[in-house]
């Protein structure tokens, strides 16, 4: 079990923990009602588990970077080098990215959410919709690209 199945499993212990359960119940008991990846994906209801129900939600973000220029200028009319960068005829030297800001989420379809990845990445059109979801969604239980 890895470190994140582990988090998974504590957190639904301790929900079980909430819902006024015995703190005697067996802790394997309550990971009974089935797990993918080490995510929930059952709730146990008095006619039995029953699949969680699942939604897309496309969030929106904007990357940021800081970024630095080392303009020459003649002296007394530094306010020139802010010409020269904001007419793109500076050599950058250096950036650092900043990281992400949400800016806005929504629950959208699936259907909905292929027709914009056909928009966002129109050289992916001719792609089947597995290849699609495989390649643009993140699903439950995935990982991102760098680990």
């Amino acid at each position: 079990m890895n470190e994140y199945e582990k988090k998974c499993r504590e957190q639904l212990y301790q929900e079980w923990i909430d819902q006024g359960r015995p703190r005697s119940a067996n802790i394997k008991e309550a990971f009974e009602y089935g797990f993918e990846n080490g995510m929930q994906v059952y709730s146990k209801t008095e006619a039995g588990p029953v699949p969680v129900k699942k939604e897309w939600v496309l969030v929106e973000c904007i990357q940021s970077y800081r970024m630095r220029y080392m303009v020459e200028v003649p002296e007394g009319k530094s306010e020139w080098a802010l010409d020269t960068v904001s007419m793109h005829q500076a050599k950058e030297f250096s950036q650092q990215d900043i990281g992400e800001t949400i800016v806005s989420h929504r629950v959208i379809s699936e259907e909905d959410a292929l027709k914009l990845c056909d928009v966002d990445n129109d050289y992916c059109k001719s792609w089947n919709e597995h290849q699609k979801v495989k390649c643009f969604f993140t699903k439950e239980g995935d990982k991102p690209y760098d680990e």
